[in-house]
Order: structure tokens, then C-alpha cells, then sequence
């Protein structure tokens, strides 16, 4: 919903094009750096639950969307 490719994975530059994202949660740019630069798995499962988030605005944001599969394989994780 961006419209912005993020073409690189080195977590140096992973804040500036994060940054440029219009439309992202609150926390969104922060907790991807911090699982890039320091990964557990407490950082793995917010950023999962974040997902939910992001779902969210692309059911604001895109009027065709359909996140219900993505909603349901999430709803098996059981992100608690």
C-alpha cells in the first residue's frame, strides 16, 4: 500500500527506508531495526503481532484488499 521496494537488507540503511514509508504502525521502523540488529525471539513475536497492525491499515488503506487468509494463517500462530 506503500508503493515503496525496499531493496536492500543490511540493517544499516533499514531506518532511512522505513522512514519513507507514508502509512506504517506506531513503533513499526523501531522494532524492524532492533530485530535486524539484535534478534531474539521476544523481538520475532512482536514483530509478528505488528502484522496484525499492518493488516489493519491495508484494510483502511486499499478499498479491494482482502487480508482474511493472511488474518487467518496469523490466528493459527496463536500471537497471543
Amino acid at each position: 500500500m506503500n508503493r515503496e521496494f525496499v531493496p536492500v537488507d543490511e540493517p544499516k540503511w533499514m531506518p532511512w527506508h522505513l522512514g519513507r514509508l507514508v502509512r506504517q504502525p506506531v513503533g513499526f521502523a523501531a522494532l524492524i531495526d532492533a530485530v535486524f540488529r539484535s534478534p531474539s525471539t521476544e523481538l520475532a513475536q512482536d514483530a509478528d503481532r505488528m502484522l496484525l497492525d499492518i493488516l489493519d491499515l491495508v484494510d483502511d488503506a486499499v478499498p479491494e484488499a482482502d487480508t482474511r487468509v493472511a488474518r487467518f494463517a496469523l490466528s493459527l500462530a496463536d500471537l497471543g
